[in-house]
């Protein structure tokens, strides 16, 4: 391939949203008691492998007539931003290799991306396409371990959530399952938001000032905050095969207080209508291999998205 100058690329809102979806930490709260979550928490060990679905839905809005200023159109009086991603992430092990595409359509306006993590001798590489366009950086293999296990999100579930209840047994994708319902508050929900994405996603819409650090999670969230999650567990192998969870009351409150601290965001009345986020774990150490698309071989060389500074006189070669 010819050289070419590196370029710093941005990733999408939703791609970042994801991401940090996809790292997990550890949690303060002690083990579940229920042996069925006991079992479900040692059979998530045994996930080697796995296509993990992931379904992202939120809507904000504002009424151009609550800050004053009505539209010459009353037609056009609310704003409405709106974003439903349906992601499909295959990890596989020995070596490291994810293969990951996913569908947004925001504002009736669809944009496709699709990205490869392989796994090299010391480092992972990246390869990215945001529509018909291919990108690749690396990254030490140490550090981008952590974001290809579709399964550490849910390891914070289990561990860091209180009060389980069954509420159902029930079919899902032709399985006996059992649904229970749980709840997480305190520090084990400040940092399930956090690695979820949610600022990064709440911050993404353009508006001036406002960034992820104006979210200030802890002062937000700490005060009589909990969120109610539905977790599936097959019965058969003890398996936790999905969770949900409704984040609007929590996104509202977030997105109020880091537009009422920003100066240049006070007193725009956004609300969030809706937040929902679904994953859905398939294929477990049984998943289909994949090979890399051949348009990723001539892709372009960037600066990773979280990379301050690009040197230009860099040159990339053939990867």
């Amino acid at each position: 391939m010819r050289q070419k100058h590196l370029h710093r690329i941005v990733l999408t809102s939703t791609l970042i949203a994801i991401a940090a979806f996809l790292i997990g930490c550890t949690s303060e709260k002690e083990p579940p008691t229920d042996p069925i979550i006991i079992d479900a928490r040692s059979a998530l060990l045994e996930i080697k492998t796995c296509l993990a679905q992931v379904t992202v839905d939120y809507q904000y809005s504002f009424n151009r007539q609550d800050r004053g200023d009505p539209a010459s159109d009353p037609g056009e009086d609310t704003v409405v931003i709106s974003e439903n991603t349906v992601a499909e992430r295959t990890f596989l092990r020995n070596p490291v290799r994810v293969k990951s595409s996913l569908i947004s359509v925001a504002n009736d306006k669809e944009n496709i991306t699709e990205y490869y993590l392989i796994e090299h001798d010391n480092f992972i590489r990246y390869y990215l396409r945001e529509n018909e366009m291919w990108y690749y950086y690396d990254a030490p293999l140490t550090a981008s371990e952590l974001q290809t296990d579709a399964t550490v999100n849910m390891a914070l579930v289990l561990d860091g959530a209180v009060d389980f209840v069954l509420i159902a047994e029930e079919k899902l994708d032709g399985e006996d399952t059992y649904r229970f319902r749980a709840r997480l508050a305190d520090s084990n929900l400040v940092t399930f938001i956090r690695e979820l994405g949610v600022t990064s996603s709440l911050s993404q819409e353009g508006w001036p000032g406002l960034t992820p650090e104006s979210f200030t999670l802890k002062e937000t969230l700490l005060a009589n905050n909990s969120l109610d999650l539905d977790i599936w567990i097959n019965k058969a192998t003890n398996m936790p095969v999905k969770y949900t969870g409704d984040l609007s009351p929590l996104a509202g409150k977030l997105l109020e207080h880091a537009l009422a601290k920003t100066p240049e965001t006070a007193g725009i009345p956004w609300k969030v209508d809706r937040f929902s986020v679904s994953v859905t774990y398939k294929d477990i150490n049984d998943t289909p291999d994949f090979l890399l698309p051949a348009e990723a071989e001539t892709a372009t060389q960037v600066v990773p998205f979280n990379s301050e500074t690009v040197d230009n006189s860099q040159q990339n070669t053939e990867p």
